[in-house]
């Protein structure tokens, strides 16, 4: 199912939340494991039409993301802390 193209400038004003699936930022460990859901919240706005749910989805893949992201903090914490790599 293909929705009318919009550009990413239409969809990031039609869904603000999509700016924090941004990775750039991130340690190599913390970007590995956002990509994924910046590639998943794009396509998914590119592919369906817009709405509440939409909406909604995106804030709970968010939500996932966030969770992921702290795990893979936590990780690298615990492998740093017994030596395993430097910071």
């Amino acid at each position: 199912m293909t929705t009318p193209e919009r550009t990413d400038e239409e969809l990031l004003n039609h869904y603000p939340v999509l700016k924090f699936f941004g990775y750039g930022h991130l340690p190599p460990y913390l970007a590995y494991v956002s990509e994924s859901f910046h590639t998943l919240a794009w396509d998914l706005v590119r592919e369906l039409d817009g709405g509440q749910e939409t909406a909604a989805g995106l804030r709970k893949l968010l939500e996932a993301k966030d969770c992921f992201v702290r795990t893979a903090v936590d990780q690298h914490d615990r492998a740093t802390e017994a030596g395993e790599f430097d910071v």
